[in-house]
């Protein structure tokens, strides 16, 4: 544990970064464990925790929620997934369609803010987890509520998004691009919001930015298969970055390069602590709501990051910073 002991540490102690993204699948560290060991060690840290409805039901996950909030007096947020990882699928048997996916964890989470929040009203007529509900209520406090957001970008995670108020964790496209889909997207769904996941090389000069990215995510014969699958996924965001990578897309400091190393399956933004801090702006003013960013590599990584996010927060209202952890921190 003592490498994720030193991340916690490290985003503990950052002026900017509110939370750790603990992910979900069947060859980690459980995620309530780690997730009661990351409130245990650090003051302020708010994990986000990925459920799928594969792991645990609805009313296991709300006693987890409830006990850490009771133990530790710290809230934690929950990302719903419906599970992308096709070899988990195939061990556990799963054979539900991808729409099927959606349908079973949208149940899943109405149950679970029902059980969480005595202002939400329980499922009507639930097909999957049929409880009593007036008699199951672990009941939070507004300060220790957690906050959903939902994995995916897909229509039907638009959707659940929207059906459960929650916010939309995705990749984000060039600048332009990403533009215009959200402005198709928000004609049509209104009410839509978006969180992104971002990878960052940041360093005093931009020619040392890509020198340090080039080296650290050489291409790769098997992140060019790695890719071309994926660009076949039924994971929307997987594909239309796949799609992207294969297209050796850069613009500015987006760069799709470290998706062909097969070590990454983000975008990375490039550059020196200004380039990089003007271009999340241009993204917040989108709405983006909050930024998980991919865990930096080096101690000196965290450094160049956290000047730029003073950069970056100088000028617009702060969003919720979260990291990944290569180990059990990391978008599923």
């Amino acid at each position: 544990m003592q490498g994720l002991s030193t991340i916690i540490d490290y985003y503990d102690q950052s002026r900017h970064h509110q939370g750790a993204l603990v992910y979900h699948n069947l060859h980690t560290l459980n995620v309530w464990s780690v997730t009661s060991h990351v409130l245990a060690h650090s003051s302020k840290l708010r994990p986000l925790v990925a459920v799928q409805p594969h792991a645990a039901p609805p009313v296991t996950v709300a006693q987890q929620v409830w006990s850490l909030a009771e133990l530790h007096g710290r809230a934690v947020d929950l990302n719903l997934v419906t599970g992308s990882n096709p070899q988990d699928f195939q061990i556990l048997g799963e054979h539900l369609e991808h729409g099927d996916l959606y349908v079973r964890l949208a149940e899943h989470g109405h149950a679970l803010q029902s059980l969480l929040d005595d202002r939400v009203s329980p499922p009507v007529r639930p097909a999957l987890y049929p409880y009593a509900f007036e008699k199951l209520k672990y009941t939070l406090p507004a300060s220790l509520r957690p906050n959903f957001y939902v994995a995916g970008i897909s229509s039907d995670a638009q959707k659940l998004g929207i059906q459960l108020r929650a916010v939309n964790f995705t990749n984000p496209e060039p600048l332009a691009g990403w533009s215009l889909f959200l402005s198709t997207l928000q004609e049509r769904l209104p009410t839509f919001r978006h969180a992104l996941r971002v990878g960052l090389v940041v360093r005093p000069t931009e020619s040392e930015a890509w020198q340090v990215a080039r080296a650290r995510f050489p291409t790769s014969n098997k992140g060019k298969v790695d890719a071309f699958f994926r660009s076949r996924s039924t994971s929307e965001w997987l594909k239309r970055s796949a799609i992207l990578a294969l297209q050796n897309v850069q613009d500015g400091p987006f760069w799709m390069g470290a998706f062909l190393s097969g070590q990454a399956h983000c975008p990375y933004l490039v550059g020196t602590p200004h380039q990089v801090a003007e271009l999340l702006r241009q993204y917040q003013k989108l709405g983006c709501e909050a930024l998980l960013i991919d865990t930096p590599f080096e101690p000196q990584d965290f450094e160049h990051v956290e000047a730029m996010l003073d950069l970056l927060f100088t000028k617009t209202p702060q969003v919720a910073v979260a990291n990944m952890n290569h180990q059990n921190l990391e978008v599923p």
